[in-house]
């Protein structure tokens, strides 16, 4: 299928601003293919510039979604975006539609988290956690598979616990609500009780959740230590971002929308959950994902949330 004169002649304009700015020829090759095949989706090919919108944009990565892989989407994506930035600087749209959406950035390694079986080998284990010591790692691994970062963790404070089940992280900008489930909460109080018996020399910090044998906040370090010990118990390697991404992938594999994913794990960047999402995608071979399903249905939200930024700056 030909592309309408008017945007032929503007494609032959793309080429040629593309190659004054020095790329090199397969580039503009593969930013002139994909800028056709963008034109020419759709239910109804595009006849005018008018008709080149952000909603045009989702639907093709609706079609982009259901049938390419992650990386051939990004390439797609960026070819798209050049385009629209083109056609801005170039007087054809009023408007710079390349700065109202924001592209997934192209996974260099794949998010490492834990299986159900894994998960459960780990909780068995510190399940059993009863002196006080014990208690306090039992707790923070407990509070690390609802998604803080390491930083997050320590910062805690007692007053950012709740008694209906839930705690306050992170800081002003990205203040937000994490809520436990019964094994986790339970965790949280058993620690709470022997808090200031893990206290061996020192006075307590009145503030802090987790506090170390001299009675002041634990480290980064602390942390880390405990879990690679607790790694070696169980057979299996263990950081905190590990666990981080075993709540991430959790929260996509029940269904989780993307404003929630954002919301919980503290993300500026909307795109910033794609690499779980893909992670998902990766395991599924043979047909489309049911998470791919669930990206190409929830896309839209994304561009509305970034318009809505884009709005507020």
């Amino acid at each position: 299928m030909q592309l309408a004169e008017p945007l032929a002649r503007v494609v032959s304009e793309f080429s040629a601003w593309e190659t004054e700015r020095g790329d090199k020829p397969r580039t503009i090759e593969a930013y002139l293919r994909n800028t056709r095949e963008f034109l020419l989706c759709g239910p109804t090919p595009a006849t005018t510039l008018t008709e080149v919108t952000l909603e045009r944009v989702e639907s093709y990565v609706h079609f982009c979604v259901e049938s390419r892989s992650e990386a051939t989407l990004y390439t797609k994506l960026s070819s798209i975006r050049v385009f629209l930035r083109f056609l801005w600087e170039a007087g054809h749209l009023d408007n710079d539609l390349s700065a109202q959406f924001v592209l997934p950035s192209p996974v260099k390694r794949w998010p490492a988290y834990l299986s159900r079986a894994q998960e459960d080998r780990l909780v068995c284990l510190i399940d059993d956690y009863e002196s006080p010591k014990k208690r306090r790692v039992r707790a923070a691994v407990e509070l690390l598979l609802h998604g803080p970062k390491v930083n997050e963790l320590v910062a805690l404070n007692v007053s950012d616990i709740e008694s209906s089940g839930k705690f306050n992280l992170g800081s002003e900008n990205k203040r937000r609500t994490i809520y436990l489930h019964e094994r986790s909460w339970r965790a949280l109080v058993d620690y709470l009780e022997v808090r200031e018996e893990s206290v061996t020399c020192g006075q307590p910090d009145g503030e802090a959740l987790f506090l170390s044998r001299q009675g002041k906040r634990v480290s980064h370090r602390w942390i880390q230590r405990q879990l690679e010990t607790l790694g070696l118990q169980v057979g299996f390697e263990l950081t905190a971002e590990i666990l981080r991404n075993t709540f991430a992938i959790k929260l996509c594999r029940g269904g989780a929308p993307l404003d929630t994913l954002h919301y919980f794990l503290g993300y500026e960047r909307e795109f910033s959950v794609w690499k779980f999402i893909w992670t998902i995608s990766r395991e599924e071979k043979g047909q489309m994902p049911a998470d791919r399903k669930w990206v190409a249905k929830n896309v839209k939200n994304l561009f509305k949330v970034q318009r809505a930024e884009e709005g507020e700056r």
